[in-house]
């Protein structure tokens, strides 16, 4: 049939010829700035097609970037990362003992043991005064074992404790030995206290806390987390989350490399 006046006939492309098509993913070059870089330097993509197109078989250059161990949900501080070829030798900048700066809240425990949880129980607080705090404190000191919390990224049976704790399946983490180099109290205003520790990896601060309370005669958690050192490394030479540009990543590597 003939198609009707101003009808469009659906026909196949001539051999050669190229349809209109919205282009499928991947097949051009996506460039965008980095946030907060100079907008005259780019981040490149460049897929199969683009190499073949210039004639060169050659892999686009990927970098590697890894970190050392994690920090706590509501923490902030210290979090060592490697890049390149330094990702082999992570685990040898991880090696040494940690510092945290951190504030508990006395009568309240939750189900994380920290501010960010879910409250289980409350307790008075009343009757802990500062020079029980300062013996309390010096109990911990040493070698002790530990109980992890709930939720963390330790695994039990290849899952994490924390999933598990979410998914409503209760387990409850064997204690490990951990050590205590130093704790000194910095502040102490009722229901908060504020301590400053220095201890061996393996450490958890908000177990830490809960077991300050429970030796009190009452209940505690995190309510501020900030690690201080990991290692060799310390907050005062760490990158600020403001200076995550591809400029300052660059300085912040040259300047580790010329410590370390």
């Amino acid at each position: 049939e003939k198609p009707v006046q101003g009808q469009k006939r659906h026909e196949k492309p001539v051999q050669g010829q190229k349809r209109h098509e919205k282009p499928v993913q991947g097949q051009k070059r996506h460039e965008k700035p980095v946030q907060g870089q100079n907008p005259n330097l780019k981040l490149t993509a460049t897929t199969n097609r683009d190499r073949t197109q210039r004639g060169t078989a050659s892999r686009a250059t990927r970098l590697k970037v890894g970190h050392g161990g994690t920090l706590d949900q509501l923490a902030e501080g210290v979090l060592v990362i490697a890049v390149g070829q330094d990702c082999k030798k992570l685990s040898e900048f991880l090696k040494g003992d940690k510092c945290y700066v951190a504030t508990g809240q006395l009568g309240k425990s939750t189900d994380t043991c920290d501010a960010g949880g879910t409250v289980t129980e409350q307790k008075p607080y009343d009757h802990v005064q500062r020079m029980d705090l300062e013996r309390t404190l010096k109990s911990f000191r040493g070698e002790t074992f530990q109980a992890p919390p709930a939720y963390s990224a330790l695994k039990h049976q290849g899952m994490r404790f924390s999933d598990l704790a979410r998914s409503g399946v209760v387990v409850e983490p064997q204690p490990r030995r951990i050590t205590i180099h130093s704790m000194s109290l910095e502040d102490f205003q009722p229901p908060y206290f504020t301590i400053s520790v220095s201890c061996a990896s393996g450490t958890y601060i908000r177990s830490l806390i809960r077991d300050i309370g429970l030796q009190l005669g009452t209940v505690a958690c995190v309510t501020e987390l900030v690690r201080t050192r990991q290692g060799v490394f310390s907050l005062k030479n760490a990158l600020p989350e403001g200076q995550w540009t591809v400029d300052g990543i660059q300085a912040a590597v040259d300047k580790t490399s010329r410590m370390h």
